[in-house]
């Protein structure tokens, strides 16, 4: 069982490619993020290269029970970053956070008025509106925004990552000029912002005791990541870091505020239309995707988490709402050399709420504490699967919509 968390922070000493399933013979995509499953490979390959066997059947022998890399996201501050989930709404002509230089008129989310309207819609209540999101500004339509996004002193920004195409052309080994025909592109993450600051990538480990020490040891001799290492790409800098990131609230405070925002958006449709209160025993809570997930359900690929997944009693949750996309996904066995079995993942920024009765809340809160812990799905070891509980986002967004 896993037990300590290592906060990770990597800074790029020079441009970055981590490839995608999506590659052609001649355009290399870059992912704009660290998969877990990439600092992992890089730290095995450096522990064979060091021929320290005993340290790397410490972290990945048959009997150990292996650490979690969650992936690591792009940070200006320094501070840990979250994916949009695909419940962010932004204005169409003035998209952004408002803390964002320049003219934006915020984010806002849509899940808990979505799902409450939708809600009335099912019981067939006799509504005297409709519940369409628009600017509160510019009363313009708004659309989705992706990215990620990062709290700092209590304001939202959005983060992006600088990516750079270089093209070149492959080298014809007999006149040592350029070869017909082999014109390709390579993209590439930059070093540094648009505004010149250093960019930062955090992420964790979730290992045991007697991990964390090997892999504190060991990690900053990780100096390589990606593809393209030839062409002197991937260099790295990677550092345990001793404090541990205090943006996101404790995991009771989001139940109780995730909670109270739709309560209160039910009392609305009380007023307006006379619904019935909501029972003291009925809870609500949401499940972010923080990385891509491979859900299977009786040995089956799934779209959404099972309920059994959840840990809580079948007879007591249920799926309220779901905002959700999927990908194929693959990858590549660095130790067989071999491309991954591509399988279906349900999309990083998918988000799930739920409606629980006659539990306390105190299980409530141990079973998703366990479960932020533990993952979701198969391939947790490789970063798959990571979820956030009632992210704050949901209830505290930026602005309302």
């Amino acid at each position: 069982m896993t037990k300590k968390r290592l906060e990770i922070e990597i800074t790029l000493q020079s441009s970055l490619m981590i490839g995608t399933d999506g590659e052609s013979r001649f355009y290399n995509q870059t992912r704009d993020y660290i998969p877990g499953a990439a600092l992992r490979g890089a730290l095995a390959e450096t522990l064979l290269s060091a021929k320290a066997g005993d340290n790397f059947e410490a972290l990945f022998g048959e009997s150990a029970t292996e650490p979690i890399f969650d992936n690591l996201y792009p940070s200006r501050s320094g501070s840990q970053t979250y994916p949009l989930p695909l419940s962010a709404r932004t204005c169409k002509y003035y998209p952004g956070f408002q803390s964002q230089e320049g003219e934006h008129h915020g984010v806002g989310d849509i899940l808990i008025r979505q799902a409450v309207f939708e809600a009335m819609l099912d019981e067939r209540v006799n509504l005297p509106c409709l519940y369409t999101p628009l600017c509160p500004e510019c009363h313009s339509d708004v659309k989705r925004l992706g990215g990620y996004y990062e709290v700092v002193a209590g304001q939202y920004g959005r983060m992006t990552t600088p990516v750079r195409r270089i093209s070149r052309t492959a080298i014809d080994r007999w006149r040592q000029t350029a070869a017909e025909r082999l014109l390709y592109t390579l993209e590439t993450v930059e070093t540094h912002t648009k505004d010149r600051m250093p960019l930062l990538f955090r992420g964790a480990v979730l290992c045991s005791d007697d991990q964390g020490a090997v892999l504190e040891h060991w990690l900053p001799k990780v100096k390589g990541i990606g593809g393209g290492r030839s062409r002197g790409l991937g260099n790295v800098k990677v550092q345990v870091l001793s404090e541990t990131d205090g943006s996101l609230p404790g995991l009771r405070e989001r139940l109780e505020e995730f909670d109270a925002a739709v309560r209160t958006e039910w009392r609305f449709y009380q007023r307006v239309a006379g619904v019935e209160p909501l029972a003291a025993d009925v809870r609500f809570f949401s499940l972010d995707l923080l990385a891509p997930a491979f859900l299977t359900h009786h040995g089956l690929p799934a779209t959404r988490p099972a309920l059994a997944d959840l840990g809580l009693p079948l007879e007591s949750v249920q799926l309220w709402r779901a905002i959700s996309q999927q990908s194929m996904i693959g990858g590549w066995h660095m130790g067989g050399r071999l491309p991954r079995r591509t399988a279906l993942a349900t999309a990083m920024g998918s988000v799930f709420m739920y409606r629980t009765e006659g539990l306390s809340f105190g299980d409530l809160q141990a079973e998703l504490q366990k479960l932020e812990n533990q993952r979701l799905g198969e391939e947790r070891a490789r970063g798959f699967g990571q979820v956030l509980i009632s992210s704050p986002i949901h209830y505290q967004a930026e602005v309302t919509l």
